[in-house]
């Protein structure tokens, strides 16, 4: 009998009394992607998330998409309030983050770090995630997950190309919704940002908002 695989982020989350389902897929590096994870185990693409490792300078961020979109960093560089991001390199993975490729998770990351989930994420009630091991997927609850880690939803724009990646595609599906018939709208970054300074922040330092903040 093949004796049960425990890894580090399922050690966590029973020591922190979060309940999880364990799924296992076996594939090669090569074929290896979220998509291809999502196909063997049979689960729907936008209830499976892929973790993102990114980087503004010397701090660390971690962003939580489905696994069939793309991150667009500049969007999420707003929605973490930093000026830019770039991806840490895969080389640099277990040293940033203490995964390699493939098994990173946002569960169990040492490094001081801020983690933010894409709003696809408020859609289903549980979601799949790594388990911090090639081959292991967890299902969660996507409550209990997003407190456990100190996490946060955000959405500007949206932080990858869709339907709502430019002001004018976000007020059409508005329009479109009925959204703007009830409410009054106001997209804070639709004419530009500016920057909130934060000198006292351990992490963030400036904060880049719309300038429609101010409305």
């Amino acid at each position: 009998m093949k004796k049960e695989i425990k890894t580090n982020v399922m050690r966590l989350l029973d020591k922190s009394g979060i309940k999880y389902e364990t799924l296992y897929y076996d594939l090669g590096d090569e074929k290896f992607s979220g998509e291809a994870v999502s196909d063997y185990l049979g689960l729907e693409y936008d209830t499976c998330f892929k973790t993102l490792a990114l980087k503004h300078e010397h701090d660390l961020f971690i962003a939580v998409i489905p696994v069939n979109k793309n991150l667009d960093l500049k969007k999420c560089a707003k929605a973490f309030g930093v000026k830019n991001l770039e991806m840490v390199k895969v080389k640099d993975l277990l040293k940033e983050v203490g995964y390699e490729r493939g098994s990173v998770s946002p569960v169990g990351i040492k490094k001081k770090h801020r983690v933010a989930f894409d709003e696809g994420v408020l859609n289903h009630e549980k979601i799949e995630i790594s388990g911090g091991l090639m081959g292991v997927g967890l299902i969660v609850n996507r409550e209990e997950i997003i407190e456990y880690v100190n996490g946060t939803v955000v959405e500007c724009n949206t932080a990858y190309e869709g339907a709502r990646n430019t002001t004018d595609k976000h007020l059409e599906l508005m329009k479109e919704h009925k959204w703007s018939d009830y409410f009054n709208v106001d997209i804070l970054d639709s004419e530009g940002e500016e920057i909130l300074e934060n000198p006292t922040g351990e992490i963030i330092k400036k904060n880049y908002i719309g300038t429609h903040m101010n409305n």
